[in-house]
């Protein structure tokens, strides 16, 4: 059937399902109305690239700002083949069920983002208002309230190590209360290991111990964490990242207590922690890393799946072998050490 179908045909044939082409070409994107909306081909956040998803006109698209526009035919080769059409009808028949094999595409790379004096400005600004923050922060003792709060998730840390990238302030500036509370600070890093960006954990002492304060964001990050990271744990080979050896395996989890429940578990892994699902992707490596374990949530939020699996390709895409480890009970892995069913 595929050798009797046309050009047009096919181009319909995507047209006809463009809410699903779109959200698998252009992830990134957003529905706005009738129409789903990003920057470029290259498919960054943005409003210049529109296509239509309803109506007589649905798989029609127009990039403003390149002065591109066609059908859903011509979006396929111009998001994964550079324009080459014959390539995008090949890949149209086998996403649309007529062919088995369908030609591998290549996605262009998103433009560098131009970021204004005054943008670059703020955040230096941001940067070095987490290191002084985090400079500010005590390391962690053995009586401390941070290790109180973990305790209390029943993290333990193994002998009694105290994790660098952790620190406890007793007067944390809280935005939320306009006073100092006693915070939880966690250190992201760069590759070379300078403090990038910090988070902030808020906690309070109740009869049972700490525990989170009670505040409507008790949670915050300062700086950028794009592409950095919170080194958490060495594990056995006990060196710096920059020295471990392809043979070693790379924990990567989102929030903190579930990679020091990782810790407490194997502290024999060296742990790091990504501190969300996008930044899992974007996390910078010496070159010398070949294999990472990443930590999945039980999360079957949409948008948490996506994520995570954009996380495990780009990975993948970067020649790292990647292993999946997921939470055998509750919503994460200090759920599952807790023995809380996550509800």
């Amino acid at each position: 059937m595929s050798s009797t179908l046309s050009a047009s045909e096919v181009a319909s044939g995507l047209g006809a399902r463009t809410f699903e082409l779109v959200r698998e070409l252009l992830p990134a994107g957003k529905k706005n109305g009738p129409e789903w909306c990003c920057g470029s081909v290259a498919g960054e956040p943005g409003k210049s690239l529109s296509v239509r998803l309803t109506g007589p006109k649905a798989g029609v698209w127009s990039d403003f700002a390149a002065g591109q526009s066609g059908d859903a035919l011509d979006l396929v080769a111009a998001v994964l083949f550079s324009d080459d059409r014959k390539q995008a009808y090949r890949w149209g028949l086998a996403w649309l069920g007529y062919e088995r094999a369908a030609p591998k595409g290549q996605r262009q790379a998103p433009p560098p983002a131009q970021v204004s004096e005054e943008d670059e400005r703020l955040l230096v600004k941001r940067m070095d208002k987490a290191r002084v923050r985090f400079k500010s922060a005590l390391p962690l003792q053995s009586n401390d309230p941070v290790l109180s709060y973990l305790a209390g998730r029943k993290i333990i840390l193994p002998d009694g190590i105290m994790p660098p990238a952790l620190r406890f302030h007793p007067e944390l500036y809280c935005h939320e209360k306009g006073r100092g509370l006693p915070a939880m600070v966690a250190a992201f890093t760069t590759e070379k290991g300078r403090v990038a960006a910090i988070h902030q954990t808020w906690l309070e002492q109740k009869t049972q111990g700490w525990v989170k304060a009670s505040l409507d964001r008790p949670k915050k990050m300062l700086g950028p964490m794009a592409g950095h990271m919170i080194p958490l744990w060495k594990g056995s080979s006990d060196t710096r990242l920059s020295e471990c050896s392809p043979e070693e395996e790379i924990v990567i989890g989102e929030g903190i207590e579930t990679c020091l429940s990782i810790v407490c578990s194997c502290p024999q892994w060296r742990v790091i922690c990504a501190g969300s699902l996008g930044n899992m992707a974007k996390i910078t490596l010496p070159p010398s890393v070949k294999r990472v374990l990443l930590l999945r949530d039980n999360d079957t939020n949409y948008a948490s799946v996506a994520a995570f699996k954009r996380a495990e390709k780009a990975w993948l895409e970067r020649g790292v072998r990647v292993r999946v480890a997921c939470a055998p009970k509750g919503k994460d892995f200090n759920d599952t050490l807790r023995g809380a069913d996550g509800a």
